[in-house]
């Protein structure tokens, strides 16, 4: 009798043991299961909020470039009048060493009419 309740004994700590292995196996795939469902959950989260942002950015750039273009306007203006401003003796004001910088391109032809197309390939006064 002590030899079969010795491997009763052992046969229901083994079948215990093994229960509790799957038990935690499961409960570890679940997790696992669990945690990918959440990072994927996460992504989708981030991606929507970029979504979301997107007409925000656009509002921002549209805005941004008024601005460069109200800029870019008000310098053009101020460098056609530099570079055309005279003074009492009728000679140009503007100091030699920023004209490049200042006329570049106002003597550009304003339409393609005003030269001959086979001397002017769009580069010749920017070389």
């Amino acid at each position: 009798m002590g030899i079969s309740l010795i491997f009763i004994g052992v046969v229901i700590l083994l079948g215990f043991f093994v229960l509790m292995f799957v038990i935690g196996g499961y409960n570890a795939l679940v997790t696992l299961r669990n945690r990918y469902k959440n990072a994927y959950s996460q992504i989708d989260v981030q991606l929507k909020r970029r979504y979301d942002l997107i007409p925000n950015l656009v509002e921002t750039a549209k805005g941004y470039l008024q601005h460069e273009r109200g800029t870019l306007e008000a310098v053009i203006l101020a460098g056609r009048r530099l570079c055309h401003e005279r003074d009492l003796f009728g000679r140009k004001r503007i100091v030699r060493r920023h004209e490049p910088l200042v006329c570049i391109g106002r003597s550009v032809p304003q339409s393609q009419g005003e030269h001959d197309n086979a001397e002017f390939d769009g580069r010749a006064h920017f070389n």
